[in-house]
């Protein structure tokens, strides 16, 4: 598979999901830290569900 053609990761870090959201860092920071988004630390990384995410923006 040509690297161009790579498929997209299931989970994506807060730069990937705050610029697929259309919010700022600090913003996925708050929410990340009010627990009122969707995510998993793991070790000191925070990881999203790029499917989880796009469900919670729908508010399913």
């Amino acid at each position: 598979m040509p690297a161009n053609q790579l498929p997209e990761t299931l989970a994506c870090d807060r730069v990937e999901a705050a610029k697929m959201l259309g919010l700022s860092l600090a913003t996925i920071d708050r929410l990340v830290k009010a627990g009122s988004i969707p995510h998993r630390k793991i070790g000191r990384r925070v990881l999203f569900c790029r499917e989880t995410l796009l469900k919670w923006l729908r508010g399913e």
